[in-house]
């Protein structure tokens, strides 16, 4: 009862050190949520003292006030354990969620606190555990599973990490993130094909999430530098029309074997749907080049120029063009400004 007391006649040391927590805005919802514990356990024993006492309600209401104020104890040892974890003692703050627990062993707020601390500390199996009860506590909750897969990927098991993943996208099959996410992980398992489709999924579910355009781009040319048979992207395709990647990896296809006339509709398909993609225009221009057409070689690679100026070498000199047309004159002139522009550059 003395502890009791202490806190509830303190409230000045409490306010105090929730205020300086409060500094750290990713420890907002944390905070507002161990308030709400201390709140609703202060509210309890409050409530139980203007209870009426009675003889054969006596050991009712004693079991109560026991729970109430375990209940107190524990929410104010999680305070403690972030006022320990923001002064660097991340073992003694997971020692303080261990204590916590003892007294209230289904509060599934204590272990997802406890395993961010496990976590940072390195002490990746204790954490998995902490996940796993907090799976068993609720096998519905989607972002569990994906949490959990994320320390599994970071362990090393990636099979378990796609079981995980494959389960919230069950649960919530609306999920954005979960495909996003067990894309991430084909992708590092080195599986192209279903990471690109789990990326496609997730953008379909949606089409703002950045991430899984940075990384669909990204798998494609990855994709791209190998055989990748054309009726993959054929599929894709047929699947959405307007996913200008596919139209660029079927290009680089077309382009592996010399059809650089296929490739270049594909990359008219590109332009259409992105008129900014300096790479279409590049690649295009290429494929002109390979098929004779300098005159629309050069005019695409001016278009790529002018999107991105500053990427002149990394296109290559496109004046070979005039050259290869036997403009000799006009190809010595563009090397001269390349040669202006990039004056430290031997190749002009």
């Amino acid at each position: 009862f003395t502890f009791t007391a202490k806190v509830a006649t303190d409230p000045t040391a409490l306010v105090k050190g929730l205020n300086s927590l409060r500094k750290d805005s990713q420890r907002i919802s944390d905070l507002v949520e161990i308030g709400r514990g201390l709140e609703a356990a202060l509210s309890k024993i409050d409530d139980l003292h203007k209870k009426p006492s009675s003889k054969g309600a006596d050991a009712s209401g004693e079991k109560q006030y026991r729970r109430a104020i375990d209940d107190l104890i524990a929410w104010s040892l999680s305070l403690d354990g972030y006022r320990l974890l923001i002064s660097d003692n991340d073992r003694e703050a997971a020692g303080a969620f261990t204590k916590a627990l003892e007294l209230r062993k289904e509060e599934k707020f204590f272990y997802l606190c406890r395993e961010r601390i496990l976590e940072k500390i390195g002490e990746y199996q204790k954490a998995k555990e902490d996940l796993d009860r907090l799976v068993e506590l609720s096998p519905r909750d989607d972002a569990l599973y994906l949490k959990r897969a994320a320390l599994e990927e970071k362990m090393g098991d990636m099979d378990e990490a796609l079981e995980d993943c494959t389960r919230a996208i069950e649960i919530n099959a609306g999920s954005s993130e979960a495909y996003y996410q067990r894309g991430s992980i084909y992708e590092k398992a080195d599986n192209l094909l279903l990471a690109i489709n789990d990326y496609h999924r997730a953008l379909e579910k949606n089409e703002k999430n950045t991430q899984a355009k940075v990384s669909l781009e990204q798998a494609y040319q990855k994709l791209g530098k190998r055989d990748t048979p054309k009726e993959y992207y054929d599929s894709l395709i047929a699947r959405n029309p307007k996913q200008a990647s596919a139209y660029y990896g079927r290009g680089i296809a077309y382009w592996a074997a010399g059809r650089y006339d296929k490739a270049i509709k594909d990359y008219d398909t590109v332009l259409e749907l992105n008129p900014r993609d300096e790479r279409a225009y590049l690649l295009r221009s290429i494929a002109y080049g390979r098929l004779g057409n300098y005159k629309k070689a050069l005019s695409d690679y001016k278009k790529a120029l002018e999107i991105n100026p500053s990427q002149i070498l990394d296109y290559g000199s496109f004046t070979k063009f005039y050259g290869d047309g036997e403009n000799y004159a006009r190809a010595i002139s563009e090397f001269k400004k390349i040669k202006e522009m990039k004056a430290a550059d031997a190749a002009g």
